[in-house]
């Protein structure tokens, strides 16, 4: 088995990431012991992160094995810690990822600061919404909302609320409630800019009478499939991709948006949470309904439900996820959608 180990300061204005790696990807133990290659994927995915000018202040540590990545280490936010496994997902070699990364933001006025963030988005109608957030910084989105997108729309917002660990949505979705074409664009934007890839393109999202046109290069015919399967969110009935160009200079070497069968994604989180140690008392039936993933769950504590929903969040092709999670000690079932 070949081990490859650095740590690297990176330095860029207003960045600073300690990253410590480890690749423990399976190789020939005979093999000479060979300087890392810049196609390791934890180098590929140090890249993609040092590049995405979307961490600030971080310590993670990396580490690579049996094609599964396992994140420890600290961010000041849920979304950057989420956005670091997403990404770590769209290195070629990586098929799951361990998302145990801490989140270390300052937990003063948070509540205030979501409800603020969540009204001052133009993706969704917050009037309607409030939040909570214990000591723990445990937070609980309540309200109503048009449709579950908005249900994800809120919850991405709030966990990109600094010093927010966890969070859960108490939502009810009043179908009355009608969504402006401004607020979809404005959804597809933050989609497209919360994606490793796509964050780079600069995609341009138009909407008229549910019809929607994209503008924009991609690197490849797959993206530009995976580009519009995403786009085709509520509300938006058909769309165009003629003004899409494929462009292959833009592809990175061995980072790709990949498709999976949902029998692969749920053999991936079955992979992923027998080798997450936090869950070895935990007991989890996962299923699709749609896209959506469905969690039935029983763990033995508050931060074993963290662990499972941060690694269900982990997944490719999951839009969105359903959870019923009973904690078994002292705690009644949290059943959200997250």
């Amino acid at each position: 088995m070949k081990t490859d180990s650095w740590t690297s300061f990176l330095r860029p204005i207003a960045l600073t990431l300690i990253f410590i790696a480890v690749d423990l990807s399976s190789s020939d133990a005979s093999e000479v012991e060979k300087p890392e290659l810049p196609t390791s994927p934890v180098e590929r995915l140090q890249s993609l992160l040092e590049t995405s000018g979307r961490l600030e202040n971080a310590e993670i540590q990396i580490q690579v094995e049996d094609h599964i990545a396992h994140l420890q280490g600290w961010v000041p936010t849920l979304d950057e810690a989420e956005f670091i496994a997403e990404s770590a997902i769209r290195i070629d070699e990586i098929f799951g990822v361990v998302q145990a990364l801490e989140i270390r933001g300052s937990l003063a006025d948070a509540a205030a600061r979501a409800e603020t963030a969540l009204r001052e988005s133009p993706a969704l109608d917050a009037k309607h919404l409030e939040v909570d957030v214990n000591p723990e910084g445990h937070a609980i989105l309540k309200g109503t909302i048009s449709c579950l997108d908005e249900a994800d729309i809120a919850r991405e917002l709030v966990s990109r609320v600094e010093g927010i660990r966890s969070i859960e949505t108490q939502l009810e979705v009043d179908p009355l409630l009608l969504r402006s074409e401004s607020a979809i664009v404005a959804q597809l934007l933050l989609d497209y800019g919360d994606d490793p890839i796509f964050s780079r393109y600069g995609i341009v999202p138009q909407l008229h009478d549910g019809i929607l046109t994209l503008e924009g290069s991609v690197a490849s015919h797959d993206e530009k499939d995976f580009l519009m399967l995403g786009s085709l969110v509520t509300g938006v009935m058909e769309c165009r991709m003629e003004q899409v160009e494929v462009r292959p200079a833009l592809a990175r070497a061995g980072i790709s948006e990949r498709e999976y069968q949902t029998s692969d994604i749920l053999k991936v989180f079955e992979l992923v949470n027998a080798a997450d140690p936090r869950l070895e008392d935990a007991t989890i039936v996962a299923g699709f309904v749609g896209s959506r993933l469905s969690i039935d769950a029983e763990v033995p504590s508050l931060s074993a439900r963290n662990a499972c929903l941060a690694n269900a969040h982990a997944l490719p092709g999951v839009n969105g996820i359903d959870a019923r999670i009973h904690i078994t000690h002292d705690a009644p079932a949290l059943s959200s959608n997250n």
